[in-house]
Formats: structure tokens, C-alpha cells, sequence
């Protein structure tokens, strides 16, 4: 996985999508796209997650 690939990640039991904005080390910053209230209003649409709680959806490459 790598930078503007669409990946589902997980966050408190619920499943998200988004795409990679940039890759550190065992994580990734993530732009969410189907994201609800509560996710906005904590986060703002972005957030870092663990390598391991994220799975590819569609690569841009």
C-alpha cells in the first residue's frame, strides 16, 4: 500500500473507507471518505492508523 491508494480501515469496530495522503513507518495519514458526524467532528477527516488495521481496496497505480 502507498500514497493515494483507497484502503478500508477500521476505527472502533466500524469499517471506513479512504485513501492514503501519506506512509510512515507502521502507519498511514488518512483522508476518510464515507466518514459520519461524530468521525468529522473528532477527527476532521483525518487521521493516522496502524498499517495492520487498514486493507486495500483499489491501488492508484
Amino acid at each position: 500500500m502507498g500514497y493515494a491508494d483507497q484502503i478500508i480501515f477500521t476505527l472502533n469496530e466500524k469499517e471506513f473507507e479512504g485513501y492514503i495522503e501519506k506512509v510512515y513507518e507502521n502507519s498511514f495519514l488518512v483522508i476518510a471518505l464515507n466518514s459520519d458526524k461524530e468521525f468529522d467532528e473528532k477527527y476532521h477527516g483525518k487521521l493516522i492508523v496502524r498499517k495492520s488495521d487498514c486493507r486495500l481496496l483499489e491501488a492508484s497505480h
